[in-house]
Parts: structure tokens; C-alpha cells; sequence
């Protein structure tokens, strides 16, 4: 049963994918090479929590819950104790594959990697 998911990427999708995991109760490990990304990345789910909150679709509980289960770094090494990641970043083919080749070597053989890509197809990564 998977517990943590990696997410590579705190842009718009990245972050999404962070909150939606977090809040069905996944420890989320979100991944981004920019430190300003990953900051403005928290702040977007913090409001989009408060928010939530605020229109009682979810408790304080919750809210503090979900911000509790999600780590951000800079770190690409931090990812490898997921057993699910999803990569997120910019829809160039040369910068996933790239990401795809190295959690290749550094995760464990049986980690589930997914992409969130719209533009390149999956059997080219």
C-alpha cells in the first residue's frame, strides 16, 4: 500500500498534486530546483487551505493536517523513500527524461514513477 508520494515539480500541477495527496492523507514530498518555486508553492495551498476552511469545506484540523504532511526541498535525494512519484515539470522532453534517468538510479526498483505531461508522449520518456 503506498504512504508517500513524490511529487517533482511545485509549479501549478506540481503543487496541486502535492495538496490533493496530502489531504487524502499521503506524506507528500514535493521536489523543485527553485527554493522561490517551492516557497510560492506552500503559500498557494496555505490560501487555497484557508480558503477552504474559511467556507467550512474543511476543519482547522484538516487544514493543519494536510500542511503537516507535506515536505518541500530542493533536494531530488529526499524522494527516494516514495513508493509513488509523479513528475510535474515543464513540458520539456530533454528535462524529464533527464529526471526519469536519475530517479532511475536513485530509487528502489520497485517505486511507481507516473508524469504529468499533456504534450509528449509516455513511450518517448
Amino acid at each position: 500500500m503506498i504512504k508517500k508520494i513524490g511529487v517533482i515539480g511545485a509549479g501549478t500541477m506540481g503543487s496541486g498534486i502535492a495538496l490533493v495527496g496530502a489531504m487524502q492523507g499521503f506524506e507528500v514530498t514535493m521536489v523543485d530546483v527553485s527554493q522561490e518555486i517551492i516557497e510560492k508553492a506552500i503559500q498557494k495551498i496555505e490560501k487555497y487551505l484557508t480558503r477552504s476552511e474559511e467556507k467550512a469545506k474543511i476543519s482547522k484540523e484538516e487544514k493543519n493536517k494536510a500542511i503537516s504532511k507535506i515536505e518541500a526541498t530542493t533536494s531530488l535525494e529526499k524522494i527516494t523513500s516514495c513508493e509513488f512519484i509523479i513528475e510535474a515539470v515543464s513540458e520539456n522532453k530533454k528535462i524529464k527524461k533527464k529526471i526519469f534517468q536519475r530517479l532511475d538510479s536513485l530509487c528502489p526498483k520497485d517505486v511507481i514513477f507516473a508524469s504529468n505531461t499533456s504534450a509528449i508522449s509516455i513511450t518517448e520518456l
